[in-house]
């Protein structure tokens, strides 16, 4: 019996789902799952490309399969980085590619009987079997020190870049603790996830991600709704709905999330669960405010929590993001959400150091979270991807300063000292 091995480099849900269908799909084709890469005779690594260190942690990881691998087995490369940063992995060596967007792609390299398209989509899910974060973390290690130990120890410049990226690194776990999700730690293997799309219609000028995983793709809602019941049948309590943008679920098949949330509750009605709300792009909030808000109050005791990420508090940014929303209806649509539902448990996300952003742009977004009492904040530097419309941007952010913002953002308070960056203005 032939064997294999999947693993995901990131933690991210999408892919994440998408190494159990791979998974599900080996399983019914007769191939066997091992734990070890050595006993693989197929291995397949998702990767992701989100940011440089994902870039890394990628390719540290294909590293480590081709030293442990056996001679005759065949490695496949799916997820983000190969659509993304391709030459970064032709440097490895030639592997057979499998894009988010297609993954039926498997169907030629392992000449299935069940079809890869013709495989349920999973809904349970044990994310620590494909995800390991301390290995990943003592891969980025490795990765960091044998960079450092390549420059030359005698050159004034080697120490300068192991203090700055000793400050870095600092400010980084400082800002790692809003990436640990409250609502999420020891509870990811015991969700039923439902994914109810792909891709997205936004075109944010910092995403680079989108180019991997294409347009939106909106499951129809019956489909959904057979997932939500099976899984209430099963007597499962929580569930979580995975999308890259709830908000605009639907409006490629003539139908929204509202719609969608209202045969939910309706389905659930006499039924105790609670359900996540992923991904809701604020652009989609200010459309859908007063409906959500209803919805949203009648289910109250429904809603494990609701994720909004707003990105920045300034309008200026929010433009040069291509954001489609102003701060100041977000805040109103937030508040009015707040105030009929005060318990709901809200979340965001936050881009600190975005390309011209001055420090009246960065006290801006202080001053937003500050009027918002969100329950959990994740805060992400800004990362500079090729091929999308910041990477061309003037006025980029140091990375020392993007990583103090990052930090006092996490912080919550005004630090004692910060890098002489801060108090400078960047050039509009």
């Amino acid at each position: 019996m032939k064997k294999f091995f999947v693993y995901a480099t990131n933690s991210c849900l999408e892919r994440i789902l998408d190494c159990q269908k791979i998974h599900n799909y080996l399983l019914a084709n007769g191939w066997q799952p091992v734990r070890k890469i050595s006993a693989a005779d197929l291995i397949i690594v998702s990767t992701c490309a989100l940011t440089t260190g994902e870039d890394r942690s990628s390719v540290e990881y294909v590293r480590r399969c081709l030293n442990k691998k056996s001679p005759e087995a065949k490695i496949v490369i799916a997820g983000c980085l190969p659509v993304l940063m391709p030459d970064m992995l032709r440097s490895l060596g030639d592997f057979p590619i499998v894009p988010p967007t297609d993954l039926s792609a498997f169907d030629p390299l392992i000449n299935p009987v069940v079809r890869f398209n013709d495989v349920a989509e999973p809904n349970d899910v044990k994310v620590s079997s494909f995800h390991n974060l301390l290995l990943k973390q003592w891969l980025a290690g490795k990765s960091a020190v044998t960079r450092l130990l390549g420059g030359n120890v005698f050159r004034p410049a080697f120490w300068r870049q192991c203090s700055s990226a000793l400050r870095k690194n600092i400010d980084f776990l400082t800002s790692l603790q809003s990436r640990i999700d409250p609502f999420l730690v020891g509870k990811r293997d015991s969700l039923f996830y439902i994914r109810i799309s792909r891709g997205c219609l936004g075109a944010c000028s910092y995403c680079a991600k989108r180019h991997a995983t294409g347009k939106l793709q909106s499951k129809p809602a019956g489909a959904v709704l057979a997932e939500f019941k099976a899984g209430l049948a099963a007597g499962r309590r929580y569930f979580f709905l995975v999308t890259e943008d709830a908000g605009c679920y639907g409006m490629d098949i003539g139908t929204t999330i509202v719609d969608l949330l209202r045969e939910i509750f309706a389905a659930g009605k006499h039924a105790d669960f609670k359900i996540v709300i992923s991904n809701f792009n604020a652009r989609w909030l200010v459309r859908f405010a007063e409906e959500l808000t209803g919805i949203l109050a009648a289910d109250r005791d429904k809603i494990y929590y609701f994720q909004v990420p707003v990105q920045s508090g300034s309008n200026r940014i929010l433009e040069a993001m291509n954001r489609q929303y102003r701060i100041e209806d977000v805040e109103r649509c937030l508040k009015m959400l707040r105030g009929a539902v005060p318990a709901l448990n809200l979340t965001t996300d936050i881009i600190a150091g975005f390309p011209g952003e001055t420090e009246d742009d960065f006290k801006q977004t202080k001053d937003f979270l500050g009027k918002i009492n969100f329950n959990h904040v994740e805060v992400f530097e800004f990362q500079d991807r090729p091929n999308t419309p910041a990477h061309c941007m003037p006025g980029k952010i140091p990375g020392e300063c993007s990583s103090w913002r990052a930090g006092e953002l996490v912080r919550g308070r005004t630090a004692p000292t910060a890098p002489d960056t801060i108090g400078k203005k960047s050039s509009k």
